[in-house]
C-alpha cells in the first residue's frame, strides 16, 4: 500500500486488466470515424443508388414501384441517422477514455508517495 489510494487503484486497474490503454482511445477514435463515413454512404446512397420514381409511366405496378422505392429510401436515411447517432456516442466515449488516460498518466506520473 502506498500513501496515494488513487495510485493504488490504477496499479490494481492495470493489474487486472481494466485500465484505459491509448490502443482503447484509438480504436475507439477509429470506430467513430469508420462509423460516420458509413452513415453519409447509406445516407448518399439512399439517393444516388436508387432510382427515382416512375414519372413517364402510369400503372399500378409503377405506383407500387414508387411507393416502395420510397420505403426503401426512408429506410436508408433512418440507418444513416442510427449510425450517424452511434459514431456520435462512441466519439464522446473515446473523449472520455481519454480523458481518463491523462487523469491515470497524471497518477502514474505523480507516483506511490504523492
Amino acid at each position: 500500500m502506498s500513501r496515494n489510494p488513487a495510485y493504488d487503484e490504477l496499479i490494481w486497474a492495470m493489474a487486472t486488466g481494466v485500465a484505459v490503454t491509448s490502443d482503447q482511445v484509438d480504436l475507439a477514435r477509429q470506430g467513430a470515424a469508420d462509423l460516420s463515413a458509413l452513415a453519409d454512404d447509406v445516407s448518399a446512397g439512399a439517393f444516388a443508388y436508387l432510382p427515382c420514381e416512375p414519372e413517364q409511366w402510369r400503372s399500378e405496378a409503377g405506383d407500387a414501384y414508387g411507393v416502395m422505392l420510397g420505403e426503401a429510401r426512408s429506410s436508408l436515411c433512418s440507418a444513416a441517422a442510427v449510425l450517424a447517432d452511434a459514431a456520435q456516442a462512441l466519439s464522446s466515449d473515446a473523449w472520455r477514455l481519454e480523458g481518463r488516460l491523462v487523469e491515470q498518466n497524471a497518477i502514474l506520473a505523480a507516483g506511490p508517495g504523492a
